[in-house]
């Protein structure tokens, strides 16, 4: 049976009956306060009520009060002190809104989909965070109806309503394909190259898009790029982060056939070596497979079949192509595949 310590337990009876804006998140966050803390074994939750390692900032006044700690590596810092557990878990929420976690509520409709968002923010050196907090909610689940939440909040998203096809073949054989499967939307994967500090996020539609089509790829970027803290392509425009018709029309004929909701992904720059680092590691790619399963979702939300194509790759008329060169080793289309894959299990699941 699980240890927990005696103001733990307390903290749990405060978040089951606390009415907070997104309830289906109180375990997830309980599960995550179960990691940071030790179950609240750690001295900074004994004595400071800080169950979530939450360093000082100046937007927490009013919220918390700054203490100096040395955690059980013996790396000091000074963190945010909490008057009770109510105020801790009020605070959380609201050390969440500040803006390196802009964009997360776009997530919380899904557990998963929330702690995947925040993990590579909160915890960017631990690849394996999101991994191991969601290990743990099935035990805050347990925990929250102990303590008298009216309702488990379990990770598992609905009945898998979406059914992913890959394509290949020149792009138009591709679009072709898609609407004679009836597929539902078409998503064509590519990373962006030019110098080494360009950094926005783009996504291109055809010249012929819907006002839904775009504004789904508005969406997308906008959340890409508060992933990455970047920016959107064009952002003073009337579209933010969409290129309609592509790039001096570079992109359009990837999408041009598709009748169908249809969008080409740029989201980061394999030439920028800071973004091309984080593509390479695991936590990064299922980030962004998260952000486009979600804006999928979102925007299609009775299901159907979703057509993936890999840009660049399976083209009958240069089976060679493999698209730009990404920084440090490896081509784009090989993370292009990546990120597609992780998103249609995603989907799938």
């Amino acid at each position: 049976m699980p240890n927990y310590s005696e103001v733990f337990k307390e903290l749990a009876k405060s978040l089951a009956a606390a009415d907070i804006q997104f309830p289906n998140l109180k375990a997830v966050v309980l599960a995550q306060w179960m990691l940071e803390s030790g179950r609240g074994h750690s001295m900074l939750a004994i004595k400071h009520l800080n169950f979530g390692g939450l360093k000082w900032r100046d937007e927490m006044k009013g919220f918390a009060t700054p203490v100096d700690y040395t955690d059980s590596a013996n790396e000091g810092d000074t963190y945010c002190a909490f008057a009770s557990v109510d105020a801790f878990i009020t605070g959380y929420w609201h050390f969440l809104d500040r803006s390196p976690y802009a964009g997360w509520e776009a997530h919380a409709d899904n557990p998963e989909a929330f702690i995947n968002f925040i993990a590579v923010i909160y915890c960017p050196s631990n690849q394996d965070y999101s991994e191991n907090v969601l290990s743990l909610l099935p035990e805050a689940v347990v925990m929250l109806q102990k303590s008298g939440a009216a309702d488990a909040f379990p990770s598992a998203s609905p009945t898998p309503k979406y059914k992913v096809r890959f394509y290949s073949g020149d792009y138009p054989a591709r679009q072709k394909a898609a609407h004679a499967d009836k597929c539902i939307c078409y998503v064509e994967h590519h990373f962006n190259s030019a110098g080494p500090t360009a950094d926005y996020a783009l996504v291109v539609v055809a010249k012929n898009a819907s006002l839904s089509t775009i504004n789904w790829g508005m969406r997308y970027a906008k959340a890409v790029a508060s992933l990455l803290g970047t920016k959107v392509f064009a952002p003073a425009s009337s579209w933010p982060g969409v290129a309609i018709g592509g790039i001096d029309g570079r992109g359009n004929g990837n999408l041009l056939y598709a009748e169908m909701p249809a969008i080409l992904l740029e989201p980061l720059f394999v030439s920028n070596p800071k973004q091309a680092a984080q593509l390479k590691q695991a936590t990064w790619q299922e980030a962004l497979a998260k952000i486009l399963a979600d804006s999928i979702c979102e925007s299609f939300p009775a299901g159907g079949l979703v057509a993936f194509s890999i840009g660049h790759k399976g083209k009958s008329s240069n089976p060679a192509d493999c698209g730009a060169d990404v920084h440090g080793g490896g081509r784009e289309c090989e993370y292009a595949e990546l990120v597609l894959k992780k998103a249609a299990a995603l989907l799938e699941r």
